[in-house]
């Protein structure tokens, strides 16, 4: 704006400046200085005026922007506001990351810190091994809480796994339909994230929920399947009890493998696709 209103000033004196050619040289000196002080006051008032224009409609755009702008709320324990302990900055970070997948996050710290508090030398030990490895950057895995935790613990943790692999070998359908082996690491490695050592009967089924890979054995499936019914159809008809196999592993995947439903399922969940497989395939009977 400035630079516009100054072009258009000097045009002007070399306009006057023609203008008083013919007047005499002092006179004519005189009222271009003079004209000259005027100009330079007017720029100098205009490009305040421009200024405070300006400075006015940043404003109200602030104003208008803080009316407008969401309410951004800020976690309740931050490692620059307090010092943590151990406990508070572990709860902070899961908080975190379950607010990050849409949960509350004054919620999710409140809940950690009230399991933290309840624990005796286990438990505070454990959640030390795991903010030394967040600490450090590390992912909270078997491999690497079983080398920051003392003897004791790490032993009970290597137990804590060889008694899930036990137990799901030990359900006979189960692992015909899951590779328990391939299972295993990784219900390991979720045991390992766990905010507390306790584990119960719901942390369990919290840490079966952290096993993404379910290792569907769809082959060892089909087989195990296709056996049960040649025994129940002594023998016989094999067409039938091909077609059936095939018809209960494509439901079983799509209803119970896709769905993550599978960390749960058992026979009477499975009934109504068994009896839907066998009467598809009722034209082999």
């Amino acid at each position: 704006m400035k630079k516009s209103v100054l072009g258009g000033l000097l045009m002007g004196l070399v306009l006057v400046g023609l203008v008083f050619v013919n007047v005499p040289a002092p006179v004519s000196a005189q009222i271009l200085k003079s004209l000259q002080k005027k100009i330079e006051e007017k720029l100098e008032k205009k490009a305040d005026e421009a200024v405070d224009q300006a400075l006015e409609l940043d404003a109200n755009a602030s104003t208008d922007g803080n009316k407008t702008a969401p309410a951004v709320s800020t976690p309740s324990v931050t490692p620059s506001a307090v010092r943590e302990t151990p406990e508070q900055r572990w709860c902070r970070i899961q908080a975190e990351r379950k607010a990050q997948d849409g949960g509350q996050f004054d919620y999710h710290l409140q809940q950690c810190l009230n399991k933290a508090s309840s624990g005796g030398p286990d438990e505070i030990a454990w959640r030390k091994a795991q903010t030394k490895l967040l600490a450090q950057g590390k992912p909270l895995n078997s491999q690497n809480m079983m080398s920051v935790l003392d003897s004791q613990l790490a032993t009970r943790l290597k137990a804590d796994g060889d008694e899930f692999l036990n137990g799901c070998q030990f359900n006979n359908i189960f692992a015909k339909y899951h590779d328990c082996a391939c299972l295993a690491p990784q219900w390991r490695d979720s045991r390992s994230a766990l905010p507390t050592y306790k584990l119960g009967y719901s942390e369990k089924r919290e840490v079966l929920a952290g096993v993404k890979n379910s290792c569907y054995t769809k082959p060892s499936q089909k087989s195990f399947t296709y056996d049960q019914c040649m025994a129940g159809e002594l023998g016989k008809n094999s067409k039938f009890c091909q077609c059936m196999s095939e018809k209960f592993a494509d439901r079983y995947e799509a209803q119970f493998v896709r769905t993550g439903k599978w960390r749960d399922v058992d026979t009477r969940k499975t009934q109504p696709i068994s009896i839907a497989s066998r009467v598809a395939c009722s034209k082999y009977k």
